[in-house]
């Protein structure tokens, strides 16, 4: 289905170095860049609300036409690469491929999850394996997104391939088609861990006040065995001195 384009206006940016982007984004302004095949690279700055929103609604799957301030033409682009803000998720810079309207481009585009599935209403869980899919196609041909009804799983076990979607005869996907988008799989079972009774000691425990098997109390001998007697201290007597007469 062919819709219509969005715009993104922008303007070229001489603007180069840290500081000089950070004075940049401050006035309301992202910093961006075009490149494409056979097309000489050109730095840009994009108004940052519109950029944003923008993208929001494309993504990196949706063609865009670019028009650049004081050229006459505008350019077919898709964003690629966005960097966002680790902390506020802001957009800080992206980069727009100019695409040839004629080549055939590789894109990936979003799966969204319609219907629902018998099996997972009656208490199994969902498995969803990919979130997005390869393509090949021409720029003009390139859906907004895939399709996956969930209505196929209806039982434990089931699963949607790449086969059992409908996509365009003008898209190739690059996996194969026994590749897995999502399943439904039994929930698993809790292991029950049995629990020793008081009449039960576990293997290798005594009770207070027993001696280990094969163990001998202290201070006893083994039964059978005499107890070494203990050697008594010989007391050292000095010789008789004779009387003298």
């Amino acid at each position: 289905m062919t819709t219509k384009r969005s715009v993104l206006k922008a303007d070229k940016r001489t603007i180069l170095g840290r500081r000089k982007i950070r004075k940049l984004r401050r006035e309301g302004f992202m910093p961006a860049s075009v490149y494409g095949k056979d097309f000489k690279s050109i730095s840009l700055s994009l108004d940052q609300k519109e950029a944003y929103k923008i993208f929001k609604e494309s993504g990196t799957s949706q063609l865009l036409d670019l028009k650049i301030k004081d050229q006459k033409t505008t350019f077919p682009v898709l964003f690629k690469n966005p960097q966002h803000h680790p902390i506020s998720d802001d957009l800080l810079h992206i980069d727009l491929y100019k695409v040839n309207l004629k080549e055939k481009i590789t894109a990936r585009v979003p799966l969204e999850l319609i219907g629902t599935s018998p099996a997972v209403e009656a208490g199994n869980v969902f498995l969803q394996i990919m979130n997005d899919l390869e393509i090949e196609v021409l720029p003009a041909n390139l859906p907004e997104k895939i399709l996956v009804d969930l209505s196929l799983l209806k039982e434990p076990g089931d699963t949607i391939t790449i086969a059992d979607l409908k996509i365009d005869k003008k898209v190739t996907v690059t996996a194969t088609p026994a590749d897995a988008v999502a399943k439904v799989e039994e929930p698993k079972k809790k292991e029950e861990v049995p629990v020793a009774t008081e009449d039960e000691t576990a293997e290798g425990e005594t009770v207070e006040g027993e001696t280990p098997e094969g163990e001998t109390p202290e201070g006893e001998t083994p039964e059978g065995e005499a107890k070494p007697e203990e050697k008594k201290e010989e007391k050292k007597t000095e010789p008789k001195k004779k009387k003298e007469k």
